[in-house]
């Protein structure tokens, strides 16, 4: 997410949704994993 100049806003995480911001735009991340694999999807 840096290199496309997004950074973490972590006063708006609301638990595994993660969220980025370039200052425009907002792209949200909702995370879920267990002990085999982590899946991310882009909101």
């Amino acid at each position: 997410m840096e290199s496309r100049g997004f950074h973490s806003v972590p006063k708006e995480q609301m638990g595994a949704m993660l969220v980025y911001s370039n200052g425009n735009e907002k792209e949200y991340v909702v995370f879920s994993t267990n002990k085999y694999y982590s899946k991310w999807e882009w909101q």
